[in-house]
């Protein structure tokens, strides 16, 4: 007899890896500073950063996860800001997530959720509905846009180390093998939050 699916089968971690972003790349792949250089402190590269940028689809997967504001804190995120006024298209401005913070509730892909980011783009941070986050990668442009930001504000910039740190702790959330209590405590969260009993 075949058995029917659990409510707990879209928590099997088997399934997942650690595919915390949107395509298909293996970041286990990521090789960083070695030999010499491995201890020298640098300015992150956009390839480093990409590493940590969550997309939409990737918060949607895990954002019921426990644990997950912890490990979104620090991440980076492409925020849609609205359309290019010259050019009609859409903009994006890289930002990084400083915390993640309850609301109402809103759809985020196939989900119901009631979390929101407050994201730090330079010295300002803006509270954003996740579903406001692009899952294309970080290009070039943006990146240096970001930078120079930080430099004209005489903020820090990223650095390869922090991101290193970050991306292990990635790994090590999205890896995890949750527990029945936790996948209950998922399942009902899920619940309040698909009927709006936000809380």
């Amino acid at each position: 007899k075949t058995r029917g699916k659990s409510r707990h089968d879209d928590y099997n971690h088997h399934d997942n890896d650690h595919d915390y972003e949107d395509d298909d790349e293996d970041r286990s792949t990521l090789q960083w500073a070695s030999g010499s250089s491995s201890n020298r402190t640098r300015t992150a590269s956009v390839v480093e950063i990409n590493k940590i940028k969550f997309g939409r689809s990737g918060i949607s997967k895990f954002c019921e996860y426990p644990k997950f504001s912890e490990i979104a804190e620090g991440c980076f995120v492409k925020v849609a800001i609205g359309r290019n006024k010259q050019t009609g298209e859409p903009e994006t401005r890289l930002g990084k997530i400083e915390k993640i913070v309850g609301g109402k509730a809103y759809k985020l892909e196939n989900r119901t959720v009631a979390l929101y980011a407050k994201v730090s783009i330079g010295n300002a941070s803006k509270i954003f509905p996740m579903s406001n986050f692009s899952n294309s990668k970080v290009d070039e442009y943006g990146y240096n846009d970001y930078l120079r930001t930080l430099n004209k504000l005489k903020l820090s910039l990223p650095t390869n180390k922090e991101v290193e740190k970050k991306y292990n702790e990635l790994v090590a959330f999205t890896r995890q093998e949750l527990t029945l209590d936790q996948k209950n405590d998922i399942i009902e969260r899920r619940n309040k939050w698909t009927t709006g009993e936000v809380g």
